[in-house]
């Protein structure tokens, strides 16, 4: 009677080892493998999802981004380079954007990212300066000197636009504008519309 217990324990211990293990490996697969942040499909659907929610107050901001001349920095100094290239400025991003926005690769050197609840839309421009000013702060050794820049394009819900495909299009068109002007720098949508309204009126 005495090994009864024993094996009820055993089993709970056994079912609880499964449920962590099957957590763990769930995580896992929402992560990109090589830098740590949500890769592309676990990146959409929770974007998605914080999008829908119909409580959701003040404004979220998509942001699509590139690091510049990526292709370059593979050609000139290796793929293992640009792996470290791209780890280092995943960590860079985690380090600028609080831990409840959503931060993800969604393909080769380009990230998305959705802030959320970002209520004044002044306050966007200023945290984009920032992450500029403090990405001149990198330095990559295997870069000899190099300095990584990158562009921006965003998308402001509601002001913009309230569907995922609707502010992935005007986001996409902002960060297309973004590299027309010189790379280095973000553009945000409305600003793109506003000035195009100023010329027709």
């Amino acid at each position: 009677t005495t090994g009864r217990p024993w094996y009820a324990v055993g089993k709970l211990i056994d079912i609880q080892m499964e449920r962590e293990i099957k957590t763990q490996l769930e995580a896992k697969a929402q992560r990109d493998s090589l830098t740590g942040v949500y890769n592309s499909a676990t990146s959409h659907q929770l974007i998605r999802q914080v999008l829908a929610e119909e409580d959701r107050n003040g404004t979220g901001a998509m942001l699509i981004m590139d690091i510049d001349y990526f292709k370059q920095i593979n050609d000139t100094y290796g793929h293992a380079t640009g792996d470290q290239v791209l780890k280092i400025f995943a960590e860079f991003l985690k380090e600028q954007f609080r831990t409840t926005d959503i931060i993800g690769r969604v393909g080769g050197d380009e990230f998305m990212i959705l802030m959320k609840n970002v209520r004044l839309d002044y306050s966007i421009h200023l945290h984009l300066q920032k992450l500029y000013t403090n990405l001149q702060n990198i330095d990559i050794p295997e870069l000899n000197g190099r300095k990584l820049s990158c562009s921006i394009g965003c998308a402001v819900a509601p002001t913009d636009a309230e569907s995922f495909s609707q502010l992935y299009r005007l986001a996409d068109h902002a960060l297309y504008t973004a590299k027309q002007n010189g790379r280095g720098r973000f553009v945000i949508y409305h600003d793109i519309k506003n000035q195009q309204e100023t010329v027709l009126s």
